[in-house]
């Protein structure tokens, strides 16, 4: 069975503040032999562990296309410890797109809360991208 979070493929998207601290990141994994709602789950509780998150309700996505059968997402709040180990707020969503043939591909975005805005601007561009793909 192995760990809900073990890959076949993963791609990253890291932006940097300029003292050099992350200012958000976009993750696309893909899994085989998985409901998007268990991937969902395992992504979101590895995402926020360690910090105190608010979870928004777990919803159905329509699904883009037609090979996709199970599309789900889910939005957070949590509370982060930055290098110097100050609060810092973030937040961020998971979305995960099953195939007929069993292949869960997620997105996992989170940012810092000040620079939310033009980092789900750049998210949007790689989740179209993504999906186009899929």
């Amino acid at each position: 069975q192995g760990n809900a979070l073990e890959s076949t493929q993963s791609e990253e998207g890291v932006t940097y503040a300029p003292n050099g601290e992350p200012r958000s990141f976009f993750w696309v994994r893909q899994k085989q032999n998985v409901t998007a709602q268990a991937y969902l789950l395992a992504i979101l509780e590895g995402e926020t562990e360690n910090e105190i998150a608010q979870l928004g309700n777990t919803r159905n996505l329509p699904c883009p296309k037609d090979v996709l059968e199970e599309c789900v997402a889910i939005s957070y709040t949590s509370t982060a410890k930055d290098k110097n180990g100050l609060d810092v707020k973030v937040q961020g969503y998971v979305e995960v797109y099953r195939r007929k043939d069993n292949v869960a591909t997620a997105l996992d975005f989170r940012t810092r809360v000040d620079f939310a805005q033009k980092a789900e601007a750049d998210a949007e561009t790689m989740k179209k991208s993504v999906l186009d793909s899929l």
